[in-house]
């Protein structure tokens, strides 16, 4: 029989939030990277520094991109007489392999452009860490990486990027998320850049709307709707305890990214975070990512919390299967080019002219991935300004009228990415997951 459709699967236990014991594993909590832990998840390394309790290797594929592409240039060189490379190591399937080829038509005649791709963000991270990536100009990582490589000293920053047009382009929360100091903190306005977007996504919520409707769950519009009690141990979550306590904040009005003195100052206290994730910890059937979508799809779990990226896939098949964003925001993720600190070549940045050539293309309004949050969105395609007054109603997911899956631009002004956090605020989250 089919695993998948099988109504006896035995899922992992929801608590606690990690492979390893709570009591040896929160050395992932501290302010350096971790060495002995698993990396994977868009989740996994997020604090100061990082807060990773050991996720499981996110694997994601939905663009294009194939292990490797490499076309000889047959037209101009672009400002040198010298034949140049271009080489990029990128998540596979998050590069449109049609970037590649307009951008190799675009860089001229003796240039080459070699692209080669690797499973998973683990295997990128790994590929950094261990110096495998001097090789290549720019590497692609997940935003929630950019922390401990910063501090590991695997990166180093893109110079002079604020004198060129793509840097200009990036709308300010973007500046936030990849200016940071020498620790890995957001600091827009006296830090490095240390990564450039090139696509993003969201957390979003897959749900089987028979099996709510069945069981009288008939609202289900936001995140405090995943504490009714109809959906005790239904739903299946993504492993990763910073985006659970974020899910936490959120269903108490809060921001994913309030520290300890925001939630003072909203009347949150510790104690009334630490009883809603215990409530919410009882709703929840498995912590995984990659059981979160197979408990979905066996109808073990009615709900599934996870990445666009690993959900929206499953669109079309299930007619009862529905993706939500809910009113109040979501978690953002983003992909980023980061320079290796170790290159073959150790002029080749600031001096060459591909480096700024290539992020005025990625950023240019004409880049677009296509499919809205199926592949990835275009950075320049995530709305920006104020938010706005009132409520944001939360919707499904569907298709729009350009063929794309987005959700409003009301709940996207309500999303945000989620950045490193300072020292106090991660022991608060260690003391309430270790409760």
């Amino acid at each position: 029989m089919n695993p998948l459709q099988t109504k006896t699967t035995t899922w992992a236990a929801a608590p606690p939030l990690h492979k390893h014991s709570r009591q040896k594993c929160w050395r992932c909590l501290s302010s350096k990277s971790p060495s002995g832990c698993p990396v994977g998840s868009r989740r996994t390394l997020l604090a100061t520094g990082t807060l990773g309790l050991g996720l499981a290797a996110a694997q994601r594929d939905q663009s294009v991109a194939q292990d490797s592409i490499e076309i000889e240039s047959t037209a101009e060189t672009v400002g040198s007489i010298v034949p140049l490379s271009w080489s990029l190591l990128v998540l596979r399937n998050s590069l449109p392999q049609l970037w590649v080829q307009e951008f190799q038509r675009l860089v001229g005649n003796a240039n080459k452009v070699k692209v080669k791709s690797e499973k998973t963000l683990e295997a990128l991270y790994v590929a950094l860490k261990s110096g495998k990536a001097k090789g290549y100009d720019l590497v692609s990582i997940g935003d929630a990486f950019l922390a401990p490589c910063i501090q590991g000293g695997y990166l180093k920053p893109i110079e002079g990027g604020d004198d060129y047009r793509w840097f200009g382009s990036l709308p300010e929360r973007w500046k936030t998320l990849v200016v940071r100091d020498g620790d890995g903190l957001a600091n827009p306005r006296g830090g490095r850049i240390w990564g450039v977007p090139y696509r993003w996504g969201c957390t979003v919520i897959a749900y089987r709307e028979d099996k709510l409707k069945k069981n009288g769950v008939k609202s289900f519009e936001d995140w405090s709707d995943l504490l009714h009690p109809k959906l005790k141990s239904r739903i299946a979550f993504l492993d990763s305890p910073r985006e659970f306590i974020g899910m936490a904040q959120k269903s108490l009005g809060l921001s994913y990214n309030d520290g300890i003195l925001e939630m003072q100052a909203k009347g949150v206290s510790e104690e009334k975070l630490k009883a809603r994730v215990k409530d919410l910890k009882a709703q929840i059937l498995t912590f995984s990512n990659s059981d979160h979508v197979r408990a979905l799809a066996a109808e073990d779990a009615w709900i599934a919390v996870g990445s666009s990226s690993d959900l929206l896939p499953l669109a079309g098949a299930n007619s009862n299967l529905r993706f939500l964003v809910p009113g109040s925001g979501t978690a953002l993720w983003s992909d980023v080019f980061v320079q290796p600190s170790q290159t073959d070549n150790p002029d080749a940045f600031g001096t060459s002219p591909m480096l700024n050539v290539w992020l005025d293309f990625v950023l240019s309004p004409a880049r677009t991935h296509g499919g809205g949050l199926q592949g990835g969105v275009a950075p320049l395609e995530l709305p920006e300004g104020a938010v706005q007054e009132g409520v944001c109603e939360g919707r499904d997911v569907e298709l729009d009228s350009r063929g794309r899956f987005l959700p409003s631009d009301c709940v996207l002004r309500r999303s945000e990415f989620l950045l490193p956090a300072d020292r106090e605020t991660v022991r608060m989250y260690q003391r309430i997951l270790m409760a």
